[in-house]
């Protein structure tokens, strides 16, 4: 577990960076009081519950044995991946990632509770709904710019495109900019930078670096994608409780290297 503090401003390769988790989570790393001491003991689980992906492996996972014991331990075969559904879950499915974001504290908690892969004692429940609700309300008021986009582009697609079209794709940039995907069908969004809708027709080569998600999933697909590792959003997505903010991982742009700039980003200063 990484710790920071909220007000703290770091020297960085090519600028400055402000790495703020605000007064919720800070309280949550730091304090010792009951919620925040479970937190920390359970950070594993709590961050996973609250990504916008799900981790995933090239050629999947293998259990390892030693002795004919079982080791508790994975392995994976290939290369690790993220991967993204549709902002929408399917009528019937249980909305999980980035789904639950779009409902109430008390709504989306009960849904990650049924998704997480561990089992919750029952004496620790309310602890976790408590935890859950805080982290829930936190990150969606905390700046995150892909929550805040998402938002915003769920919001736009509901009031200008309801009735007009049943699916739209999103495209997010590789790297640090979006300007150049602007197009006639964002051109009444909020002021949001970070994801561009596409018509079917609009995507072209110049997108190929980009992820492209599903605003609901397609017909006959699970509308999964993968978040290839120098995408900027590869590490923001997966570990929300860290890069609050959505702060932009290593991408192609960046002058240092990808190691360079994970240990700037976690490391305690």
């Amino acid at each position: 577990m990484v710790m920071a503090t909220r007000s703290r401003t770091f020297c960085k390769i090519g600028g400055i960076v402000d790495y703020e988790l605000g007064d919720t989570l800070e309280n949550l790393y730091t304090s010792p009081d009951v919620n925040a001491l479970h937190f920390r003991a359970n950070a594993r689980v709590y961050n996973n519950s609250m990504a916008m992906s799900s981790l995933a492996c090239e050629h999947g996972w293998r259990q390892r044995f030693h002795n004919n014991k079982c080791e508790g331990m994975l392995t994976s075969q290939g290369q690790l991946l993220r991967k993204m559904g549709p902002l929408t879950a399917r009528d019937g499915e249980r909305p999980k990632c980035i789904q639950a974001y779009f409902y109430g504290a008390d709504q989306a908690t009960a849904y990650r509770m049924m998704n997480c892969r561990v089992s919750i004692p029952s004496k620790e429940r309310e602890t976790y709904k408590s935890v859950f609700k805080a982290l829930h309300r936190t990150l969606l008021s905390a700046g995150n710019k892909y929550l805040d986009a998402f938002m915003s582009v769920k919001d736009y697609i509901e009031t200008k495109l309801k009735d007009k079209v049943w699916d739209v794709r999103l495209s997010i940039t590789a790297n640090a900019s979006v300007e150049e995907s602007i197009h006639r069908g964002r051109l009444n969004l909020p002021t949001q930078d970070e994801v561009a809708i596409l018509f079917p027709d609009d995507i072209t080569a110049q997108h190929q670096r980009n992820v492209i998600l599903n605003y609901r999933a397609p017909v006959g697909s699970s509308g999964l994608r993968y978040i290839p590792d120098y995408h900027r959003m590869y590490d923001a997505t997966q570990y929300p409780t860290l890069f609050v903010k959505g702060q932009d991982g290593w991408h192609l742009d960046l002058d240092e290297t990808c190691l360079e700039h994970t240990n700037f980003m976690i490391v305690d200063r």
